[in-house]
């Protein structure tokens, strides 16, 4: 067996981990040999799990990795890994988790202690190289918690034992059980309480954009009327259009905002939140026809294509908050340097984006508009346009974030079914072409037949894909197959949700497991059946199995979305604030509905009834167009003429509709089902 005493980082695939090659810390990347050289050596193991573009991450690393003492007791005392956690999302589940039974929160970087077979005894997240912020330094921490599994095993074992039962406990599957409609509106009103920007709750820091949240939300305002629903999403839309989270000269989202004014960001930007961030746009600019959201729509795209996009055309996973060793450094400004770059027109520009002497962070200013959160005046748009392209092309000569361009399954597939939506909601063709040419990359390079994988670098796969790669990528299956009718597409989704089944389901439950069964390097196998940055697999698999129902017909895509809306309900009715995306499943369900299109085959009659429906916010959805004479259509979809439609919600099919003006009616008559008993 190979021994410990190097950096084996230099050669792996993933930039976060190839971020520490140059350590002096002797780090292994998570293996099966790892764990064998922990055994050997009788050696604690020193998990790190982080991410490329975590800010604390680096921080940790400069500090105490990159410092030749503190690595020195690291490489003495430990068997030192590395774990990407974009690249294995399963293992930082399960030590976040653990770390949660020990009482303690959770983030990046994760430090964990473990025994030589992987079962944590103690943890926690940052700890700085000079005890502060109430903590312990870092070398003493490695020196005690040494000294512990070395003079006290028996404690050390006991609170592995404890761990470990916890963990298994709080993994297992709830019981199958029905969701009402009453449970639905309660958890609508419990999530308007906390989304509401004029609530308590609203206002509290730091602040996420929680798309899940607030596309629940936007579903229940839609179903049953409720304004203040609406308008709570659609304020906190143009806060966040407006404030400094956002890039209001490149485009794209940052990933949280560290005051609760949507000022202050994280710099970091994710590819996952700009996919729902594009999606939640696009379904409120639908009923509410805002300039400011098409406008942040088209920029964040652009930002996407501009900066994100791969040869391949697949999209990267995230740009990193810091540049030239400090965070934000590339994206605020000074009342002088924008003076001096925009001369007569800088003094207009500071005002519209509040840049003001000593700036609103830290010395600088980040810009916003949140002086006007709701305002999008055309003639000022034209005015400021080519003022805002001129500091990005200053802003483009700075030294660049760091860009992760590793290609992940699960954020490719939101950001593809944001693009078709995106395509579909503003007439954008070219959009469509580009969420076609990312899923033919992820099916092309990062399969190996119908078996996905979850992440790609410079030709090199990533493990096997997770349930949220699944979900995501039978998603966008469906997206672009109603999009485009192309077969190949409907034909890739069912192949796909075979392969979840085959490799991550659990009979018994009824649901499924986060991780592959070919991943065999885990203490336990995590469910995760709550939200987190993004929406749960299961709940993603729900919406996937009723779509694919309504297209085709099959009646075990019913059973299956029955039973696992059975088996996610405790969770859900347990803890609604995390599991928006599990009530959205349950509205498509129960309150969507499947919009079938007839034309005579080769024809466009189509295009109209298509663009219609694209005019509204219907969420839950589902739109098929058919040409005559296609195969397998049920009879009523046989007797339909050609050049019109049906909608139907449930068992029950509207009258044939023929013209835009008809469909137009039909879809607002069907959205709303007046449940709510507060209405």
């Amino acid at each position: 067996m190979a021994k410990s005493g190097k950096n084996r980082l230099k050669n792996t695939a993933s930039p976060y981990l190839l971020q520490h090659a140059e350590n002096p810390v002797h780090w292994w990347p998570w293996s099966g040999e790892a764990l064998a050289a922990a055994k050997a050596e009788n050696k604690p193991i020193l998990l790190s799990v982080g991410y490329a573009a975590c800010h604390w991450c680096h921080v940790m690393a400069h500090e105490s990795f990159e410092d030749s003492e503190t690595a020195a007791l690291m490489n003495d005392l430990y068997i030192n890994i590395k774990v990407d956690r974009e690249e294995r999302p399963d293992l930082d589940v399960i030590y976040q988790r653990a770390l949660g039974l020990m009482g303690q929160p959770g983030g990046w970087p994760l430090t964990m202690f473990l025994a030589p077979d992987g079962v944590p005894f103690w943890g926690g997240t940052y700890f700085p190289k000079e005890p502060q912020y109430g903590r312990a330094d870092f070398k003493t921490v490695l020196k005690q918690i040494h000294k512990t599994y070395t003079s006290n095993p028996d404690a050390v074992k006991q609170n592995q034992a404890a761990l470990l039962e916890g963990l298994i406990e709080t993994l297992k599957p709830g019981p199958a059980e029905d969701i009402s409609e009453a449970t639905y509106w309660n958890a609508a009103e419990l999530i308007y309480s906390h989304t509401n920007p004029d609530g308590e709750a609203a206002n509290q820091a730091p602040k996420f954009p929680n798309m899940p949240l607030l596309n629940f939300l936007w579903r229940a305002g839609i179903r049953s009327g409720r304004k203040d629903y609406k308008e709570a999403v659609t304020q906190t839309l143009s806060q966040i259009c407006q404030g400094g989270i956002y890039d209001h000269l490149g485009g794209g989202l940052c990933r949280y905002s560290i005051d609760r004014y949507w000022l202050a960001p994280h710099f970091e930007k994710m590819l996952y939140d700009n996919a729902l961030f594009v999606d939640m746009l696009c379904e409120a600019w639908r009923e509410t026809k805002k300039p400011l959201f098409k406008a942040r729509v088209r920029e964040t795209i652009g930002w996407l294509f501009r900066e994100m996009t791969t040869p391949g055309g697949s999209f990267c996973s995230a740009l990193d908050a810091d540049s030239e060793g400090e965070e934000g450094k590339f994206y605020v400004w000074t009342k002088t340097e924008v003076e001096t770059i925009l001369g007569k027109h800088g003094d207009a520009f500071n005002k519209y984006y509040g840049v003001e002497e000593g700036g609103n962070w830290e010395g600088k200013s980040i810009l916003n508009r949140l002086h006007d959160p709701g305002g999008f005046d055309p003639k000022q748009e034209k005015f400021l346009e080519p003022l805002r392209q001129k500091l990005l092309s200053f802003r483009n000569r700075r030294p660049r974030p760091f860009k992760d361009d590793k290609v992940l399954a699960d954020w490719n597939g939101l950001m593809i079914s944001a693009l078709v939506k995106a395509s579909q909601t503003f007439s954008e063709n070219s959009w469509l072409k580009a969420a076609e040419k990312a899923f033919d990359f992820i099916k092309g390079p990062m399969c190996e037949e119908a078996l996905l994988h979850h992440s790609w670098r410079g030709g090199r796969l990533g493990p096997v894909a997770f349930l949220d790669d699944y979900a995501a990528m039978i998603g966008a299956s469906i997206a672009l197959f109603t999009a485009s009718e192309g077969k190949k597409y409907l034909s890739m989704a069912e192949k796909w949700a075979s392969e979840a089944e085959k490799w991550l389901s659990s009979p018994d439950s009824g649901d499924f497991f986060a991780s592959s069964s070919k991943n065999t390097d885990l203490i336990v196998r995590a469910r995760i059946n709550i939200d987190q940055a993004t929406p749960a697999g299961g709940s993603l698999m729900i919406e996937n199995y009723v779509s694919l129902y309504r297209l085709t017909g099959n009646e075990a895509y019913r059973s299956r979305a029955s039973k696992l809306l059975r088996a996610l309900a405790g969770a859900a009715d347990k803890s609604p604030l995390v599991c928006p995306s599990y009530f959205s499943a349950f509205d498509t369900d129960r309150f969507g509905a499947h919009l079938l299109i007839k034309v005579q085959r080769g024809a466009r009659a189509a295009k109209e009834l298509r663009a219609e429906a694209a005019r509204h916010s219907f969420p839950g959805l589902t739109v098929q167009v058919v040409a005559e004479g296609t195969k397998g259509l049920p009879e009523w979809a046989r007797a339909l003429k050609s050049g019109s439609a049906l909608l139907c919600q449930g068992s029950k099919c509207s009258l044939p509709l023929t013209n835009s003006a008809m469909l137009r009616e039909e879809l607002i008559r069907l959205r709303q089902i007046r449940s709510d008993p507060r209405i």
